[in-house]
């Protein structure tokens, strides 16, 4: 099975909290272009800095470790949406 890439995982955590990429974008006060270059793994749109990862991440209410990797890490404070994987 091929792992998850990080646009995937984006797009599937996205949908989880029944969000439009609109929606995400306004939240995490970025622009709408970037979600979408970003959800189809574009390289530009990969090379985001630390805080565009942050704010998507407080959106989700994930961490940033799990929107990277798709790994919770060891003493994980918040929820995962493990069972969506």
């Amino acid at each position: 099975m091929p792992q998850e890439t990080f646009g995937q995982r984006l797009v599937r955590l996205r949908q989880w909290r029944g969000l439009t990429q609109r929606e995400m974008a306004q939240r995490a006060e970025m622009r709408q272009s970037l979600i979408s270059m970003i959800e189809h793994d574009d390289r530009d749109g990969l090379k985001m800095q630390l805080g565009a990862a942050l704010r998507l991440a407080r959106v989700l209410g994930i961490t940033v470790e799990y929107l990277a990797t798709g790994q919770q890490p060891a003493r994980a404070s918040r929820k995962s949406p493990a069972h969506l994987s």
